[in-house]
């Protein structure tokens, strides 16, 4: 009975530890590689919303294109949103000239899959 009582008592400490101390973050983790997705595929266009703002070029017109199926992009003047139709996830990108430099804000929706550095700072 002892063996019992003792082996109950392991296993349900295993339990609780396993629900206390393992992150559930991997459950998530197919939305978090959509955000990472959509960051590398706005890069380009980042980069050509900065060369037209610092040569005082015409925006580039881009909208509805994306580089991997579901993830598309819009340009509105020197904004620039990103989005997820799969998982319902959207990133938007706001350019400003700060001593003669680009500086990105980016914020985005659902919080949870934004990351740290995007959550409405540079």
């Amino acid at each position: 009975m002892r063996k019992a009582i003792l082996a109950f008592v392991v296993v349900a400490l295993v339990a609780f530890s396993v629900v206390v101390f393992v992150p559930l973050d991997h459950i998530e983790s197919a939305e978090r590689m959509a955000v990472g997705e959509m960051i590398l595929c706005s890069a380009p266009v980042r980069g050509d919303i900065e060369a037209a703002m610092l040569t005082q070029k015409p925006m580039p017109t881009v909208s509805g294109a994306h580089c991997t199926e579901g993830i598309t992009y819009s340009v509105d003047s020197n904004e620039l949103l990103v989005s997820s139709s799969k998982y319902s996830i959207e990133l938007l990108f706001q350019a400003a000239i700060e001593d003669e430099q680009v500086i990105w804000k980016c914020s985005g929706k659902p919080l949870k899959y934004v990351p740290n550095t995007c959550r409405g700072n540079t």
